[in-house]
């Protein structure tokens, strides 16, 4: 190099210095040895590095959706989406990640045990019903609901209670009277006892409903439809509550059963499944129980 190029470096780089500019991020230069002019210079060697690109983490996949279906109480092709549930999570099916892929494997379950399995086929949109699902499987009679998982949902088997035990009577009748019913008529569709939150004491769950005009268009003085959680020693629970204390026209008022009780997302607590039916609707809801917490986590009806 030219010591005149060399010293014109070495002023610019001791500028540089003095006012404070950022380095650049280039090989460093040094200046060569003196050789002899009859010997030729050296090319200066440089070296490319990697880019310093950040490690990529492995995707997240989210874990496997259960969906959960319903058979209505009446001949069907198949069950209606009540909805999903996923690591402790519960799945609207207005979600399409709680929609069931075709193929999908089901245990069918009635309120008393495991009717074997079924594949279902692509869930089907209701024209007249948005966000309501049926999911077409075949299933023999008195199968109640169906589980895309693998988990034992009946781990503890509720036991058919009595419809007119006196105790249970008693406590619908005071509970119609709680709610502005002067002299109910008592009139209980299921009664079962079971163990819902594995803690060692029973529960009962009681479905009762009187509707004096059958068609289910109009209600009386006196209606209801209620599912009441009772345990000893304890005020009534309602699970669902309608009650009517004057004549009105066309309500078309919601009945409700106690379909089955069933552990639906696998941590070993039976869920209340309801069935809703009506003039011209179906549907169900399911609820969950800590201590004495309601909540209802699922539902589904049409209309």
């Amino acid at each position: 190099m030219n010591p005149h190029h060399r010293y014109f470096l070495i002023v610019v780089f001791l500028l540089c210095a003095a006012a404070g500019c950022a380095p650049l991020n280039t090989p460093q230069v040094v200046a060569p040895t003196m050789q002899p002019e009859s010997t030729p210079t050296t090319a200066l060697e440089t070296s490319t590095k990697p880019l310093n690109t950040p490690t990529l983490l492995p995707s997240i996949i989210p874990s496997q959706a259960h969906p959960i279906l319903v058979f209505p109480p009446y001949d069907s092709p198949g069950g209606y989406l009540l909805g999903a549930a996923r690591d402790g999570d519960w799945l609207s099916s207005e979600y399409p990640v709680a929609r069931p892929s075709p193929q999908q494997d089901y245990a069918l379950y009635s309120a008393r045990d495991r009717q074997g399995s079924a594949v279902g086929g692509e869930p089907v949109e209701e024209p007249t019903c948005p966000s309501f699902w049926s999911v077409p499987i075949k299933h023999p009679a008195g199968v109640a609901a169906a589980i895309g998982a693998d988990w034992d949902a009946l781990p503890r088997v509720p036991q058919a209670v009595d419809v007119n035990d006196p105790q249970v009577v008693q406590q619908v009748r005071d509970f119609l009277i709680s709610q502005g019913i002067d002299q109910p008529a008592v009139k209980i569709q299921r009664s079962l006892q079971v163990d819902l939150e594995g803690d060692g004491i029973p529960e009962f769950l009681v479905a009762a409903s009187r509707f004096v005009e059958e068609t289910g268009h109009d209600v009386n003085p006196g209606d209801y439809s209620i599912i009441l959680l009772l345990r000893e020693g304890q005020t009534a629970l309602p699970v669902v509550s309608d009650r009517y204390t004057r004549e009105e026209s066309l309500v078309f008022p919601d009945r409700y059963g106690l379909l089955a009780l069933l552990d639906l997302n696998g941590d070993g607590h039976l869920e209340i499944l309801v069935e809703i039916t009506g003039w011209e609707k179906t549907g169900a809801l399911a609820f969950t129980i800590d201590g004495s917490a309601l909540e209802n986590v699922l539902q589904a009806r049409c209309p």
